[in-house]
Order: C-alpha cells, then sequence, then structure tokens
C-alpha cells in the first residue's frame, strides 16, 4: 500500500445500490457476489479493474483490463 499507484478502496454512498443492481438484474449469486461488490466499487469510483478473469464483462459499464498478454 506504500506505491502511489495503490489505494485502498472503501463503498461510499451509492456502492450498495450499485451492488444491488448487478446482484438483481444481472442475476448474479454465489462465488460472483465478491465479482460483483468489486465491479461496483470500480463502477462508482470509476476504477479501471485489471485482472486476467474476463467474468467482469458481464458487469456492463465496468472498465476491465487483462493485464497479462
Amino acid at each position: 500500500m506504500s506505491l502511489p499507484t495503490v489505494r485502498a478502496v472503501v463503498p461510499g454512498h451509492g456502492h450498495w445500490a450499485i451492488w444491488h443492481i448487478l446482484l438483481v438484474q444481472r442475476g448474479t449469486c454465489g462465488n460472483l457476489t465478491t465479482d460483483a461488490h468489486i465491479a461496483a466499487l470500480a463502477l462508482e469510483h470509476g476504477y479501471t479493474i485489471y485482472c486476467p478473469d474476463h467474468g467482469f464483462g458481464r458487469f456492463g459499464g465496468a472498465r476491465h483490463v487483462d493485464p497479462l498478454p
């Protein structure tokens, strides 16, 4: 966490509403609940998710980049 490009992200006022939409409208449950939580944080704060897991594509609007070639 001492790097200038690393931040702790915390839910803001709109987080729970965004997360609820991702869970209900996308039919997300089980092991995708955590992915929905991460996507909601990214959407709320305008961040990009850097992860090789292409499952984040199911959460429309969340920017996702696969850092692996």
